[in-house]
């Protein structure tokens, strides 16, 4: 099924998840790119090398369709009874991934949470199609809402004309959709304080044991997964931590929303316990980003916390202090383009020095 028409279907259902008017819309939508969304990738691996165990021995296979589906049945129940475990859920099971075989290449997937992602929907949708209307609370369809959907649905007509439709595919199958359908969930759920500190708390244990996973592989020159990563440490002249991610750079940004989280927290906090707690575990997480060498994580950490700036004090000063670095970052670039590896003009050079993200971009 590596055909334009399913993805884009797929691809409106999950936008149509984001922004239908009714609950019942939404629940008919959601299971929709539910159920759909799994054929899809099912017809695109359906000659992948990564199933032949699977059909080598048929009942192994059934027998891990079997205890999936009963986990996501299991976990529908407890969502359905309290909502409030979803969001927990998602945090918990957010950093961790599976290496699957798909396409000609590995792609490294978020398993735990698709299960959790799962298992909200039917727990959302079928009470409501059923012609049940639990209360429901949260945030009503607005711009970011819209905006969302019609991204998705814009990614998907464009894959129809792409040079790699299988890579497009990948991504709505794999992430687009999956996450819109979270984002569409966890806006029902009625958050309060407590919500968002037990989430917080998830997180921050995670990333710090994440963190010490790192300071161990940087101690021993050792990786534990990515042979791309240790094969590029070998070359380099810095030594690069990824800890249990496949890349060091998911890695990074994965510390960096926590800092930022964790930051957002200590700039609202009234105790000074709070404050030296906080600003401590901030210490510790910002020597598990300088270990990342994520150029990408720094920049998103020092882009979000000058939004925290602007929603702590003033926005006037977070714009007039962002652009004031901005222009200093540009003009040592410009004076001293050897600092950071850089040749003006040269395309090779400015590749090496954003660790590829040049032909990247211009790709």
């Amino acid at each position: 099924m590596d055909a334009p028409v399913p993805l884009i279907i797929a691809a409106l259902l999950a936008a149509g998840a984001l922004v239908a008017p009714s609950p019942r819309a939404r629940a008919a939508a959601m299971l929709g790119a539910l159920v759909l969304a799994p054929i899809i990738l099912g017809f695109h691996i359906a000659s992948s090398d990564q199933l032949d165990p699977l059909r080598r021995h048929p009942a192994l296979a059934a027998a891990g369709g079997v205890v999936a589906a009963i986990a996501v049945a299991v976990l529908a129940v407890v969502f359905a009874k309290r909502p409030a475990w979803l969001p927990i859920a998602a945090a918990a099971t957010l950093p961790f991934r599976v290496p699957i075989s798909s396409g000609g290449s590995t792609a490294n997937l978020l398993v735990p949470l698709y299960l959790v992602v799962a298992a909200g929907t039917l727990a959302y949708a079928i009470p409501r199609l059923l012609g049940e209307e639990p209360p429901e609370r949260g945030r009503r369809p607005g711009l970011l809402e819209w905006a969302l959907a019609i991204y998705l649905a814009l990614y998907a007509v464009q894959a129809s004309y792409s040079d790699d439709f299988g890579r497009a595919l990948e991504n709505v199958v794999f992430f687009y959709v999956p996450f819109a359908l979270l984002f569409a969930l966890i806006a029902r759920v009625p958050w309060t304080q407590r919500l968002a500190r037990v989430c917080l708390g998830v997180l921050l244990v995670l990333a710090l044991a994440l963190v010490g996973v790192g300071f161990v592989e940087y101690a021993t020159r050792h990786l534990f997964l990515n042979p791309k990563v240790i094969a590029s440490n070998q070359l380099e002249d810095y030594f690069r931590v990824n800890s249990l991610f496949f890349d060091p750079n998911i890695y990074g940004r994965f510390l960096a929303i926590v800092m930022l989280l964790l930051s957002a927290w200590l700039l609202w906090a009234r105790r000074q316990r709070d404050v030296i707690v906080g600003a401590l575990l901030l210490l510790v997480l910002w020597g598990g980003l300088v270990l990342t060498f994520s150029q990408s994580s720094f920049t998103a950490l020092l882009v979000g916390l000058a939004v925290l700036g602007a929603m702590r004090w003033s926005v006037r000063w977070a714009l007039i202090l962002s652009g004031a670095a901005l222009v200093v970052a540009v003009a040592f670039v410009a004076i001293a383009p050897s600092a950071v590896h850089l040749e003006l003009g040269n395309s090779k050079s400015a590749d090496k020095a954003t660790s590829g993200r040049y032909d990247l971009i211009k790709g």
